[in-house]
């Protein structure tokens, strides 16, 4: 993943992250990094989490894992929450 944009998430209004070799966030107590990071893990372990939701028969709905698979294979990924 090159980049990561979120919207409204959290205490996070918005974020427009581009991945080099090193990255920093800085920012205020309470602003959101541990939170953007605990996104940012989620984001890399999705593979393994929908398998193992599909292997135990958890409805995982399709919509949503073809737009990730979709934003993914263009190396960069937009999340927006309302």
């Amino acid at each position: 993943m090159n980049t990561l944009k979120v919207e409204n998430f959290g205490p996070i209004g918005e974020a427009d992250v581009s991945f080099g070799n090193l990255a920093f966030l800085v920012g205020a107590q309470a602003s959101g990094k541990s939170l953007f990071l605990e996104l940012l893990k989620l984001l890399e372990d999705k593979g393994a989490i929908i398998n193992t939701l599909r292997k135990y028969n958890y409805i995982i709905s399709n919509k949503y894992s073809v737009n990730c698979i979709w934003n993914m294979a263009r190396r960069n990924l937009t999340i927006g929450l309302r």
